[in-house]
């Protein structure tokens, strides 16, 4: 079921499980399986936690940008204070390294789950903490994270980092919103136009409020986060949150949030889970390939917009905007044509 699920998913990640897509034959144990109790033993709580989601993640991540948008400002108003110029040189040197050790331990625990589940060794026994695919992570990890301190062209290493991120979060959420019983698709729909307002909000109407009291060029609270993330890319020590591109061991020129992957990745597992259990359809994978065309065209959009200034000049622009459509809009074609609008589009179990 989708607490156990997420059991799992936590033993991985958390205590170094191996992955595995067998079933163990073991019962679930109140201490061991937290989320099979909470959520399993009762029906409607998946189902209670799916619409609690769609409703909530705008409102989740608007907290996270808010917090790092204020948590810049911190950082700014403390590099410039008088006090962090009085510190020794040393310690100016190493702190932002050592602020950055908790978000280096969480990287490694999920590029580390990651790397276990590239091996499938199941043979390996459970929480072996010096085993091959730990140690590969934590070198991994390690270099991403000086990557520009020690060779500029090592830059991409912070996408995989990114990616391993992105895969847990999509494993965590996928379960709740893409149910095995029902090839409903209003829960996914209801989450992604709703990420998409708050993404549009970020970037187009938050310019204006953050600069009112000055007469520059405003810049929105997304595009400050994100300017600063590219700016620690560049500099001794990098956060993860942009998948970039980079030529020529340049600075990226190019970066693409990690929710902009996330989120309409929801909707590609949705489209895979219906095509898998239909079998008896002719045109196999045709939701899956609706979506994956879908997120093309929406990342075509969005460069064709970017390049010649459509919108405005602007550094960045919410990608969910152009991707969203795009692949809500394919896979509504293609069940139009399949005969099964009002099926995916409602509540009815299969």
């Amino acid at each position: 079921g989708v607490g156990s699920g997420l059991d799992r998913l936590n033993r991985e990640i958390l205590e170094g499980e191996a992955y595995s897509t067998a079933p163990t034959g073991e019962q679930p144990t109140e201490n061991r399986d937290t989320f099979a109790f909470i959520v399993d033993q009762n029906p409607e709580t998946s189902s209670n936690v799916a619409k609690g989601l769609a409703a909530v993640l705008p409102i989740i991540l608007s907290g996270a940008l808010a917090t790092s948008y204020f948590a810049i400002g911190a950082s700014s108003n403390l590099a410039a204070s008088t006090e962090f110029g009085e510190l020794p040189d040393v310690i100016k040197r190493y702190l932002p390294l050592l602020s950055s050790l908790p978000t280096i331990g969480v990287a490694m625990l999920f590029v580390a789950a990651e790397f276990r589940w590239a091996v499938c060794d199941e043979t390996l026994p459970k929480s072996r903490l010096l085993c091959p695919a730990n140690i590969a992570a934590f070198v991994y990890v390690s270099v991403a994270y000086v990557a520009q301190s020690v060779n500029p062209t090592l830059l991409p290493l912070h996408n995989g980092v990114n990616f391993a991120l992105a895969v847990a979060v999509s494993r965590a959420l996928a379960p709740f919103l893409v149910k095995e019983s029902s090839r409903s698709l209003q829960f996914i729909a209801i989450a992604l136009l709703g990420l998409t307002l708050f993404d549009v909000v970020s970037v187009f109407g938050t310019g204006a409020v953050a600069n009112a009291a000055t007469d520059e060029t405003a810049v929105s609270v997304m595009e400050t986060v994100a300017r600063s993330k590219i700016a620690t890319s560049t500099s001794s020590v990098w956060a993860p949150g942009l998948l970039e591109v980079t030529y020529g061991g340049k600075p990226p020129t190019e970066a693409l949030g990690l929710g902009d992957v996330v989120f309409p990745s929801l909707l590609l597992a949705w489209s895979f889970a219906v095509d898998s259990s239909d079998h008896c359809n002719k045109e196999r994978y045709g939701y899956t390939k609706a979506a994956t065309l879908g997120y093309v065209l929406g990342s075509a959009a969005t460069e064709i917009v970017g390049s010649f200034s459509i919108l405005g000049e602007r550094a960045g622009l919410p990608a969910l905007l152009f991707l969203v459509p795009c692949m809500l809009g394919a896979v509504t074609v293609s069940a139009w044509f399949r005969g099964e609008l009002s099926e995916i589009y409602g509540l009815g179990e299969k």
